[in-house]
């Protein structure tokens, strides 16, 4: 206590880094949709925009780097924005004003759809599954490197049939 303070004890609803967590009847809903209608898009002059493929100035770079990094955050909730964030992230060293473009993009599509988007957590009975889901991508023009995943879930088995060992 005397080095960090005394335990902070939230009680729902309440806001935690930018993620906000409510409960809605028996499940618990985390979200981010205040932070992600903070975050500003960058500003691209009209003059940049005629060259989409031009590389971007020091300030540009730094500018795109910290909308990425705020979308990689906005990820924890919206598993819908990953796959877009994990292309806009291959461009940190050297990205062009088309990056930045599609930066904006993603911020104004995630800020755009809100509703129900999130983190669902049910109350869970038992007995429980533990799921696994994997999916892969393959190279495409625009880059040599193949996207894959993994999601690890837990579920309420329903299709449970306890064995009678009688």
């Amino acid at each position: 206590e005397q080095r960090f303070g005394k335990l902070k004890r939230n009680t729902l609803p309440f806001s935690y880094v930018g993620i906000e967590h409510t409960r809605i009847n028996k499940h618990l809903f985390l979200h981010q949709h205040t932070y992600t209608s903070k975050t500003k898009p960058i500003h691209i002059p009209k003059d940049r925009l005629v060259t989409p493929t031009s590389p971007c100035t020091p300030h540009e770079q730094t500018q795109y780097r910290s909308l990425v990094c705020s979308l990689l955050w906005i990820t924890l909730t919206r598993m819908d924005t990953v796959l877009e964030v994990t292309l806009l992230q291959q461009h940190m060293v050297t990205p062009t004003i088309a990056d930045m473009m599609m930066a904006n993009k993603l911020l104004k599509k995630a800020s755009k759809k809100t509703h129900m988007t999130g983190l669902w957590y049910r109350a869970l009975a038992p007995p429980y599954r533990i799921l696994a889901v994997a999916d892969a991508s393959y190279a495409t023009k625009h880059t040599s490197y193949a996207q894959e995943a993994e999601c690890v879930l837990l579920a309420t088995d329903v299709d449970f049939h306890p064995v009678n060992k009688s």
